[in-house]
């Protein structure tokens, strides 16, 4: 199935870029030893502290599960390059996966046997890589859901706990990773490159 899914995307239009399209090149500042360690130090305090206040919040709130969703969630907006898109990519998290737990919501709201949930994963992992390099929220409507209901295929539990578990570990690790960007990179040096770039040029988050 997922090779007949493959072809059809080719079919429409998917496929790899000929040489005669366009590309910006996008020039990046080397990189000193003092900017990786505190690269990776910011990579290891947000999920650090994203993941103690998770798991702190699962005696608040009995339906949280899972703080190691605060944790990836706390490193998505460190990856980028720049702090606009830093924060850009830390709100298209939040948005996109509410957006995908209200999908998985309705995917869960009726009886569902575990073929058929193996049905939705081919077709959401499809759907995932059609939209992952074009728009990050988006794709976050498909990949929510997609590791969701393989959650539900290992160990299954009751939908409202999972929902809810998801949405509110990935807000608290969202927001520790956009303070970890506010605070952590208030000194970063800037990249003359990022002043010649267009101002289109996050747009493809």
């Amino acid at each position: 199935m997922s090779i007949g899914l493959g072809a059809f995307a080719h079919f429409v239009g998917e496929r790899m870029p000929t040489g005669q399209e366009t590309y910006v090149r996008v020039g990046l500042s080397p990189v000193g030893k003092s900017d990786l360690a505190s690269h990776a130090i910011r990579f290891t305090i947000a999920p650090f502290i994203a993941g103690i206040a998770g798991t702190l919040l699962i005696d608040v709130l009995p339906l949280l599960s899972h703080s190691y969703w605060a944790m990836v969630a706390a490193v998505a907006p460190i990856t980028p390059p720049r702090r606009s898109t830093r924060l850009k990519r830390g709100l298209h998290r939040v948005v996109g996966t509410l957006g995908g737990v209200v999908v998985t919501s309705f995917l869960l709201s009726f009886p569902i046997e575990a073929w058929q949930l193996v049905v939705w994963v081919i077709l959401l992992q499809f759907l995932a890589e059609i939209f992952v390099l074009r728009n990050y929220s988006a794709a976050l409507l498909f990949i929510t859901p997609l590791a969701l209901l393989m959650t539900q295929l290992g160990h299954p539990q009751p939908a409202a706990e999972l929902l809810t578990s998801r949405a509110v570990e990935t807000v608290i690790g969202v927001i520790v990773g956009m303070l970890v960007v506010l605070i952590g990179f208030r000194r970063e040096r800037k990249n003359p490159v990022d002043d010649a770039s267009s101002p289109n040029a996050d747009d493809d988050d």
